[in-house]
């Protein structure tokens, strides 16, 4: 989810980001139904962040670079649920 949440963010301007607003829903629908909260003390959201970071690390649609992103995730766990 925060892959592509990053990819909108990045580049707003791309066809594909219809596409990826529709795999956000699904993933967070998806995590919102097999989190349990025992599960929270687990969650390094710091840790998911920085794998997503490094997955688009090298990324370029259609040639361009990514708009500006937070080095620290903007979003709350809450948020993403």
């Amino acid at each position: 989810m925060l892959v592509h949440l990053r990819k909108v963010h990045g580049w707003p301007e791309i066809p594909s980001v219809s596409h990826w607003r529709g795999e956000i829903v699904s993933f967070q629908k998806d995590a919102a139904q097999r989190f349990a909260p025992s599960m929270r003390q687990r969650i390094s959201l710091t840790s998911l962040y920085a794998d997503a970071i490094e997955q688009l690390e090298t990324a370029a649609y259609d040639g361009a670079a990514p708009q500006l992103w937070p080095a620290a995730s903007p979003f709350t766990p809450n948020q993403l649920l």
